[in-house]
């Protein structure tokens, strides 16, 4: 397991080929020990430079995820990943609108103190 970046390099390590777009989700795990924690595994496109990553969110604030038997889980079709001053890391995987602004609507989201992500496996 590598360290590809943690919070706003992060931010800029998944930009281009190297987006969560079109990723699909392999699994969730939270935690809750002097902190709560949630990682998400990704497989990424085609076309990024890593295989599998990991995002480690740390001191997460809120969360929440859903899920029905009635859609595919999980293939990310849109999404927002964003630093804000108030919240500050933030991931919705299945957001309103994709503009870069929080909203209430934004659905399987993530706010967390810091983030940090991890290739899982030797890039491709």
């Amino acid at each position: 397991m590598k360290e590809i970046g943690k919070n706003e390099k992060l931010l800029s390590n998944l930009l281009g080929r190297n987006c969560l777009l079109d990723s699909s989700v392999k699994e969730v795990r939270i935690f809750n020990s002097e902190e709560v924690k949630v990682e998400i595994f990704f497989n990424m496109r085609q076309d990024s430079d890593f295989k599998r990553v990991l995002l480690r969110f740390v001191g997460v604030r809120e969360y929440c995820f859903y899920h029905t038997e009635q859609y595919i889980f999980y293939n990310v079709e849109q999404y927002k990943f964003m630093y804000d001053e108030t919240y500050k890391f933030y991931l919705s995987l299945d957001p309103y609108e994709e503009d870069q602004r929080i909203s209430e609507k934004d659905q399987d989201y993530i706010f967390a103190n810091e983030v940090v992500g991890y290739s899982i496996q030797n890039p491709k």
